[in-house]
């Protein structure tokens, strides 16, 4: 067998992925937009698909090593297959459940190449296949032994303040998650309630968004609910290319408002 993890191992491991993952993810794309962007939906420096993807890489790898083949060729191409697969099974599941539970994807790769319904990619998952090998094979011991020289009187309560914190935020990051759904829903209802006066028009209004949602907003009374709905304009903000099936007229009107 290959290394075994303690729990505080493991508590220490999806810490530090975490933040990794928010320092990249946040590096990479404010680079890309010229601006400022905190990738995490936590207001903490965080992003914890990181955390859980990394953490059971180490952990899946841990089982799976001594199967490995000694070739170094064949040793890279599965470890590196193999981890592909796992971090892009959270990625997927991941994408899966926030849009079931908040009626929102909040990464889309359906104009990448080799993407399986958009939720991953073949370019992604192979950056996820090399960037895990990287730190299963370099790195995480190395973190493991830091983190193992720190007195553990230290150590623990420093792991549990960052756990309480994560919480903390969680709860009330999920609060704004399940508001912001409701403000969605009933946005949809009320524009709903005029469309059916229209006729169904409902391509026509997507392609004249602007023209039309003014005369829909004095029908049926929607400032307020956009007013409501700005409370939660990061997520707007740091996914800016966040899209959705099921409302995507409500969705992108929301979106429209708040840049106002």
């Amino acid at each position: 067998m290959g290394i075994k993890y303690t729990l505080l191992d493991v508590a220490c491991m999806f810490m530090t992925y975490a933040v990794l993952g928010w320092v990249w993810e946040t590096s990479y794309v404010s680079f890309k937009t010229g601006r400022y962007t905190n990738r995490g939906f936590l207001r903490a420096p965080i992003i914890p698909i990181y955390g859980f993807a990394a953490t059971t890489i180490m952990i899946m790898m841990s089982l799976v090593e001594p199967v490995l083949p000694t070739k170094p060729f064949l040793f890279l191409v599965t470890s590196v297959t193999y981890i592909a697969v796992v971090a892009s099974t959270w990625e997927y599941v991941t994408s899966f459940v926030m849009e079931w539970a908040f009626k929102a994807r909040w990464w889309d790769y359906s104009k990448k190449p080799f993407n399986l319904h958009g939720r991953v990619a073949l370019g992604v998952s192979v950056f996820w296949g090399f960037g895990g090998f990287a730190l299963w094979y370099f790195v995480n011991a190395e973190l493991l032994n830091a983190f193992r020289a720190v007195p553990i009187m230290i150590l623990r309560p420093m792991v549990s303040v960052f756990y309480f914190g994560v919480f903390i935020d969680a709860t009330f990051t999920l609060k704004e998650l399940i508001n912001l759904r409701a403000v969605l829903i009933k946005m949809h209802a009320s524009i709903g309630e005029v469309i059916d006066e229209i006729g169904g028009r409902i391509e026509e209004l997507e392609e004249n968004i602007e023209d039309w949602m003014d005369e829909i907003e004095e029908r049926v009374a929607l400032g307020r609910i956009i007013e409501k709905g700005k409370k939660y304009a990061r997520f707007y903000r740091n996914y800016p290319n966040a899209t959705t099936r099921k409302l995507p007229l409500v969705f992108n009107t929301l979106r429209e408002k708040i840049k106002r």
